[in-house]
């Protein structure tokens, strides 16, 4: 009976080191385990991260969309407001060049006041003063382009002749060296 106890020892001592290897491999397998969740929860936070740079990249894209096509929207005016006025022009005969730009100037200026008039709230006490000017502004204006008009028509015909005097005189001269 002497070997029943060696048996169970060296059997004992067996599964003892069945259970070390065992408990071994299990500390190592829950290591790895621990190292994989790690690097999960690593790759999740750089997801989450990756994300909210996509997002704010989506959010800059859309602000840099509506910009584009305000600038557009503002650019189809400037080109619509351009061919008015080149159809503007080019529906005036083009001996009268004078008489399409004044018209244009009107009209252009005429919106200009009524925009600036749209700025001053109705029961504001600057209205009347801003009416004021702009009527005087615009009978000066009219004074000065009927005497400007006057004036060039009364200077033309007079600088022509004097520079027909000067060029003579120029000629007389190189002609007597």
């Amino acid at each position: 009976m002497t070997d029943a106890p060696d048996a169970n020892e060296s059997e004992a001592a067996a599964l003892r080191e069945q259970l070390a290897a065992r408990v071994a491999d299990n500390n190592a397998l829950a290591l790895k385990a621990g190292s994989a969740e790690r690097e999960r929860d690593d790759l999740k936070a750089r997801l989450a991260e990756s994300e909210a740079q996509r997002a704010g990249l989506e959010a800059a894209k859309a602000e840099l969309a509506g910009k584009l096509d305000a600038a557009q929207r503002a650019g189809d005016a400037a080109r619509a407001s351009a061919a008015r006025l080149q159809s503007a022009l080019d529906a005036r005969p083009q001996d009268d060049s004078l008489a399409v730009l004044w018209a244009v100037l009107q009209k252009e200026t005429a919106r200009l006041v009524a925009f600036l008039r749209s700025k001053i709230p109705a029961d504001s006490p600057a209205l009347p003063w801003f009416d004021k000017a702009v009527a005087t502004i615009a009978k000066i204006g009219c004074l000065l382009m009927t005497n400007g008009i006057a004036l060039i028509k009364w200077a033309t015909p007079k600088a022509i002749v004097l520079f027909n005097q000067l060029k003579a005189q120029i000629e007389a001269k190189l002609e007597k060296k």
